[in-house]
């Protein structure tokens, strides 16, 4: 999967919520404990997997970035390498191996990384939205279930 691709991604999911929570939908009051529990858990996901993904992104984009370097200098080299010159040659060699483990670095594990984060943070947006997104919590049962908040991995 190539950047721009993933970008595409990205640039859907950020539609798909916009449009989701621009619904003009008359908005609810969730006055069960466990309505505002299971909502209040969903958005700790939302915000968790929102850094996950800025923080993989980060990742992403560094990672690019340091193998087109490494893209452009094997394009540099290559026109002046003394193919009479083992030493060079080698050199040379050297420099596309590194390139070459960049690109399946980059290609493989990074970009899968991404990926996967990206698709768990939609998950998580699409599963807030379902039930929680637009809607109100009762003010009380907020304060009591905020203060003995517990929220399962599972859920």
């Amino acid at each position: 999967m190539e950047g721009k691709d993933v970008m595409k991604i990205i640039v859907r999911a950020v539609i798909l919520f916009v449009v989701i929570i621009g619904r003009a939908e008359a908005q609810q009051i969730l006055r069960s404990s466990e309505a505002v529990r299971s909502c209040l858990c969903k958005s700790q996901v939302v915000s968790t997997l929102d850094k996950e993904v800025k923080d993989q992104g980060a990742l992403y984009e560094q990672r690019r970035g340091a193998l087109e370097a490494l893209d452009q200098e094997v394009r540099q080299r290559r026109a002046q390498v003394n193919v009479n010159n083992p030493s060079e040659v080698e050199a040379f060699k050297a420099l596309l191996a590194q390139r070459d483990k960049a690109a399946d670095d980059f290609a493989g594990t990074i970009t899968a990384r991404y990926s996967e984060t990206v698709n768990r943070y939609n998950q998580a947006v699409a599963a807030f939205n379902d039930g929680c997104a637009g809607n109100a919590y009762d003010p009380e049962v907020e304060r009591q279930v905020r203060a003995n908040l517990s929220c399962n991995a599972g859920k």
